[in-house]
């Protein structure tokens, strides 16, 4: 009989290069399932709580704890250990009273990083499409594969970013893609670097958007537009990014 489906494992050498997981000690690692995001973008939540985390020490003992439902991503728990995991989710661990914001360091691979408390419910999503779906409504998707309908109060565009409760994602704050916004570099060699957009180039038939951000040291560095999340304005992040 023909095999059907996919592989549900990957070798590791030829895993995405955001993993920072140990490459030559290991053949096989496990793949995400598709999902929210992408699998070149997202971690498998098991490998995330295993090789990142470190809570646990087993694929057996990972499982247990994801099956009894110990562990929630954005608010909400999740039983699949192949969920993939990525930029800005939220993973609560309630029972060992942690709770991490997935962010990318600056070597590009992605971060878990603990956060407080007061912030387990709130989560940055940035706007990729925007639809009318209405009058006076529109209806947005955002990087993390979430969708969400609003109306012209929200003078929302793409490349913007909505700060949104979790786990009702209800939307609480348009965070404008503008000079003079707060920005996080999650893509490019210039990425795990926060800082304030200076200037904004547009794009052309040559060249993509390019923005120039000035860090919290002064230095400037100039980075594609799609590179970039904002995540705060008035020279203060919403959310800890780092």
């Amino acid at each position: 009989m023909a095999k059907k489906g996919g592989s549900r494992h990957i070798k590791a050498i030829a895993a995405p290069r955001l993993w920072p997981i140990q490459r030559k000690s290991k053949v096989f690692v496990v793949k995400s399932m598709p999902g929210p995001h992408s699998l070149e973008m997202s971690i498998p939540l098991l490998v995330l709580l295993r090789d990142l985390l470190k809570e646990v020490k087993t694929i057996r003992e990972a499982k247990k704890v994801i099956k009894t439902k110990k562990v929630l991503v954005d608010g909400k728990a999740v039983v699949d250990e192949k969920r993939p995991i990525g930029l800005m989710d939220v993973v609560s661990l309630p029972s060992y009273g942690k709770c991490y914001r997935i962010t990318v360091d600056r070597k590009g691979r992605l971060k878990p990083i603990e956060i407080p408390k007061e912030e387990e419910n709130l989560k940055i999503v940035k706007v990729i499409k925007k639809i009318t779906v209405g009058k006076d409504k529109f209806g947005l998707t955002f990087h993390d594969g979430s969708y969400l309908e609003l109306g012209s109060e929200f003078p929302v565009k793409v490349g913007d970013s909505v700060l949104v409760s979790l786990p009702d994602r209800k939307a609480m704050e348009l965070l404008p893609f503008s000079a003079g916004s707060i920005c996080f570099v999650f893509s490019g060699s210039s990425s795990g670097v926060i800082g304030k957009i200076i200037k904004i180039e547009p794009s052309s038939l040559k060249r993509r958007s390019i923005v120039e951000v000035e860090t919290e040291d002064g230095k400037r560095i100039a980075t594609v537009k799609d590179y970039v999340i904002i995540v705060g304005k008035d020279n203060v992040p919403k959310v800890k990014v780092l």
